[in-house]
């Protein structure tokens, strides 16, 4: 992990920019950060991110977090716990649906769309210059031990957010939204050359409580099913039976095939020896819960989208371990 700046981005900042800070315009700041983050270059070459991280309530419980992009177009993100209700928001590039436990809602209002249209981009400044954000410059500030600029960035319908950018090396240390909230990133890691946040702290206004997310996997550039990001129901929470009951094969992760109905599970390896049973229960009407056997951990599955032949869910083995996977559906 990395948190303090790196020489070869610090001569970067000198000898690029070779100016009096006080003097550096929004576009300058911002654009040393997309510098720092990898540069813009690299930065669009990637095209599909799939993203886990652990997320630590203020109780105390977790939960997984699950988020995939087709970068700059669609944006999927889930939670799963055995303790709290499961989650889920669906942004297919045009609508923007979030699923909590059993209820549906289609989001129409203009500021969840454009914070949703920024998620689908891995680095929110490589968002605003993508999206055409205009940038003002405001008085500089101080977070903690570091003096920061301070960038607001904003569209023309007036969504704003306020950015402090660390005036070493220009990496963004904190967002504060237009409800209050605030994202605030202390560490982060460089995969394939792109910087990635990997422990933020999701503060909120008028509480002391804090979120904070701290990143497990990062693939990039696997291939991500257009189902992660299509929300498949209009106004309740229902699997049709063919996704519900039935033979399953898996596409990626484990290559086995299911064979599930209401009462139990059956796993098949490629040779078409059954490898365990588990009966099941279902908590929700997407998700249900192996039952414990023996030393064998209970597990948590959740079914999120789907069409005639394929669906992909989200599963949970404990409250730090969890996946995604695709499946197929056998005739």
């Amino acid at each position: 992990m990395k948190t303090f700046n790196t020489v070869a981005l610090l001569l970067y900042s000198i000898i690029t920019l070779g100016q009096n800070s006080d003097k550096l315009t929004a576009k300058q700041i911002l654009d040393s950060s997309i510098e720092f983050c990898g540069g813009e270059k690299r930065i669009a070459e990637i095209e599909l991110t799939s993203i886990s991280y652990l997320l630590t309530l203020p109780d105390k419980t977790t939960e997984i977090i699950h988020e995939k992009r087709k970068v700059g177009h669609k944006f999927f993100q889930s939670s799963l716990s055995k303790k709290n209700v499961p989650k889920t928001t669906f942004y297919d590039g045009k609508n923007l649906s979030k699923i909590i436990g059993s209820s549906v809602k289609h989001v129409e209002d203009l500021g969840e769309i454009e914070e949703i249209k920024l998620k689908t981009y891995n680095q929110i400044q490589y968002g605003y210059k993508k999206l055409n954000y205009k940038l003002t410059r405001l008085p500089d500030g101080k977070l903690q031990n570091f003096d920061c600029y301070v960038i607001k960035a904003n569209t023309n319908n007036e969504y704003s957010i306020i950015n402090y950018f660390n005036k070493t090396d220009f990496r963004l240390l904190m967002v504060v939204y237009p409800n209050g909230n605030k994202s605030v990133m202390a560490e982060y890691i460089l995969k394939e050359g792109v910087l990635y946040n990997s422990n933020i702290v999701n503060i909120f206004p008028n509480t002391n409580d804090k979120h904070i997310l701290k990143l497990q996997k990062i693939h990039l550039d696997n291939e991500i099913s257009d189902l992660w990001f299509t929300c498949p129901y209009k106004d309740i929470v229902s699997i049709p039976s063919h996704i519900k009951f039935g033979k399953f094969k898996g596409i990626n992760g484990h290559k086995t095939t299911s064979k599930r109905d209401d009462k139990r599970i059956d796993i098949i390896d490629q040779q078409g020896k059954r490898v365990m049973r588990r009966n099941l229960r279902w908590v929700y009407n997407d998700t249900y819960r192996t039952i414990k056997k023996n030393k064998q951990p209970e597990t948590l599955y959740r079914i999120i989208s789907w069409d005639d032949k394929e669906f992909v869910s989200q599963w949970l083995i404990n409250e730090q371990f969890g996946g995604t996977q695709d499946y197929m559906l056998v005739k």
